[in-house]
């Protein structure tokens, strides 16, 4: 990626993927680490980033402020699943995240195969249940199309 980027776009997409803790001048340890990991995961499942924005500070307003996409609302072709590995590894508290990289990706493997375990299963529920994506603003009739599992 250095090769093919400027050292200015590699500093504001590293500046895209920091954690709430960090973007409102928290502690940087491992696990800011694993949330960009996850951030980058979101961006290569998705296409899009989780937090996007015009300006840094912008960025970094919605990193604190605001909640990402379920990732199944922006590529419908991924499992349910996958919501719940990377509520786990976006979440806002570090204590509730991976604690480690293997961890991430090996549940990111089981969710894309759909073997995630039932542990990691309700962990991501509770999070996506205590708001990790932003709500959809959806029509009743589009909300019985799709139905619960989103």
């Amino acid at each position: 990626i250095a090769a093919r980027n400027s050292g200015r776009e590699l500093n504001e997409r590293e500046r895209r993927m920091r954690d709430a803790e960090q973007a409102a001048g928290g502690h940087v340890d491992h696990c800011t680490e694993l949330y960009a990991l996850a951030a980058i995961a979101y961006r290569t499942l998705t296409g899009q980033p989780p937090y996007a924005g015009g300006e840094i500070a912008e960025t970094l307003y919605r990193v604190v402020h605001t909640r990402p996409k379920r990732p199944t609302e922006i590529a419908p072709h991924l499992r349910v699943d996958v919501d719940l590995v990377l509520a786990i590894g976006l979440a806002r508290r570090p204590g509730e995240r991976f604690g480690a990289a293997i961890d991430f990706a090996g549940a990111l493997v089981d969710a894309l195969e759909g073997r995630l375990s039932p542990d990691l299963r309700a962990k991501g529920e509770h999070l996506v249940k205590s708001g990790a994506w932003t709500q959809a603003m959806l029509r009743p009739s589009t909300a019985r199309i799709r139905g619960p599992a989103h």
